[in-house]
């Protein structure tokens, strides 16, 4: 059985329609052993193929001290940049609607004071936003705080948005600033904070009522501790806050991220209702890249392949948590892997 040595995406990528209950045997079997050996608390995973739901289930503990376990469909996890790609559907769903052109400067919908001057003579368009293509690098001093901050996300940005150092569209630079950037756009075309706007009509239609980018009481009392690991010994990790919202604050469910998939494989369903099928096919579509061996996002997703499937993912790495989301188009297969810890990963053995 290909899942005895592989990793779980590329088995499942290759593999027949997997038999649900032989899947969360092996798992069953592989898993702890994993955890163990690493020293990781614990993991949640769900998979999809097709229309269906194989999994969606955690092992280990949630919290060591409490002894409370990892359970799919209860315990919240932050999975950190992986939601970068719920800001790129909701652009994707005010595109379909005709509010937004993608390819027109983002000066276009900023407030006053974050405008970005065309320092090189070409704007900057949502898309380069979503792509890592708009040339503006990371800034992660002070990103993070102990306490809720009560800065309004467009205040942050004005206060602290990073150097634009390269022209547009010529180099990828990875920047959280530039995904929040198109966070702040959704805002300002809907006139709705983003996390509300986000919650209504995206999370909530697809019934991921145990996700959120805001820490909703119910939600906190749910949420995984997270650790770090040295040595094989796990320490609980601060908790903090991260200000990048938009690109970085989805709390969410092993459960939850099981019907997000769906609706990014286009099952039939909630998800073609919130994700019209024009504008799924473009998310899913592969942009022009700039260099074959430079990685390219499109629509926040990183495009790639995996034993010659194409695939779309992204990964999510905050102080205490590891996460990975992978998807096949071709065959209609995604998995979804979250950790409470970091400093070494699971995560990447499994996806």
């Amino acid at each position: 059985m290909l899942l005895e040595s592989a990793g779980l995406a590329l088995a499942l990528a290759v593999a027949p329609p997997i038999d649900p209950q032989r899947l969360e045997q092996h798992l069953d079997q592989e898993v702890p052993a994993r955890l163990r050996a690493s020293g990781v608390p614990g993991v949640v995973i769900s998979v999809v193929q097709g229309e269906r739901v194989l999994l969606a289930k955690g092992w280990g503990l949630a919290d060591v001290d409490a002894g409370t376990p990892m359970d799919g469909t209860r315990t919240v996890v932050r999975v950190a940049s992986i939601s970068k790609t719920v800001t790129a559907t909701a652009l994707a769903r005010l595109e379909a609607r005709g509010r937004v052109d993608l390819d027109a400067s983002i000066d276009r919908v900023l407030p006053e004071g974050l405008a970005l001057a065309e320092r090189f003579g070409e704007p900057v368009t949502v898309r380069q936003l979503l792509g890592h293509t708009a040339g503006i690098i990371n800034n992660n001093v002070g990103r993070v705080a102990r306490r809720p901050p009560a800065e309004a996300l467009v205040d942050y940005l004005a206060r602290t948005m990073p150097p634009h150092v390269r022209p547009p569209g010529v180099a990828v630079l990875y920047s959280n600033h530039g995904n929040a950037l198109a966070g702040l756009a959704v805002e300002q075309l809907t006139a709705e904070p983003f996390a509300r706007h986000v919650e209504r009509e995206i999370l909530e239609p697809l019934g991921m009522h145990r996700s959120s980018f805001e820490r909703r009481p119910d939600l906190e009392a749910a949420l995984a501790t997270g650790y770090t690991v040295e040595d094989g010994e796990a320490a609980v990790y601060e908790d903090l806050y991260v200000r990048t919202v938009p690109a970085s604050m989805l709390h969410t469910t092993a459960a939850d991220m099981a019907r997000y998939m769906l609706m990014h494989l286009g099952a039939p369903g909630p998800g073609r209702a919130v994700l019209p099928p024009p504008a799924h096919q473009r998310m899913r579509t592969p942009g022009p890249g700039l260099h074959p061996a430079l990685p390219s996002y499109h629509y926040a997703f990183a495009h790639g392949h995996t034993a010659g499937h194409p695939t779309r993912s992204h990964g999510g790495g905050l102080p205490g948590f590891l996460s990975r989301v992978v998807l096949f188009d071709e065959p209609q297969v995604g998995v979804f892997v979250a950790q409470n810890a970091d400093g070494t990963s699971i995560v990447s053995e499994l996806v």
